[in-house]
């Protein structure tokens, strides 16, 4: 695209990418700053077209498409007060019947930025799941999707991982 052309699409954006095109930029770097800093802009977004693009991904069947899907998903909108929070957890909700523990690491890491005691259950579920990388999921998202005040079983199940045999799960305040 030369200089003219990508003025004029900054300015028709309002110097935003589009979200197509920004899902496509995070799923081709190998960059992971940069991968971090477009999922940061999507995260800002409260655009219908960025909501649906997320859970489009989410909703694949490829490992790298669903975890990026869910990581924008989890935050999508926060600075506006999360507007697809009713859309976006049946979504997220739904992933975490995926046997991959990547794509149900991420689901239950979503789930912990949404913060709706609806997951509770789900993220209970997974409290003795064998893969570190989902129990440590359930130990970030459990304090958030407790409630306040916390429900006595998430306060047990929290309880019960300051004892799991992966340091990092018993730990999982320091990676917070």
């Amino acid at each position: 695209m030369d200089a003219g052309a990508s003025s004029y699409s900054a300015f028709m954006t309002g110097g935003q990418d589009s979200p197509t095109v920004l899902l496509a930029r995070a799923l081709a770097t190998r960059d992971e700053e940069e991968r971090a800093a477009i999922v940061a802009q999507l995260h800002a977004r409260t655009d219908r077209a960025a909501f649906e693009g997320a859970c489009a991904l989410a909703r694949s069947g490829g490992l790298a498409e669903r975890v990026l899907g869910l990581e924008i998903l989890g935050q999508i909108g926060y600075p506006a007060g999360r507007p697809f929070l009713e859309d976006t957890l049946p979504v997220v909700l739904a992933c975490c019947g995926d046997d991959r523990p990547e794509v149900l690491a991420s689901a239950i890491i979503a789930l912990g930025h949404l913060a709706d005691t609806r997951a509770l259950p789900t993220v209970l579920a997974r409290v003795a799941h064998p893969s570190e990388e989902v129990r440590f999921a359930v130990a970030f998202a459990l304090p958030s999707a407790a409630g306040d005040p916390p429900a006595g079983e998430a306060a047990a199940a929290l309880v019960s991982l300051t004892r799991d045999p992966d340091p990092d799960v018993r730990d999982w305040r320091r990676w917070a």
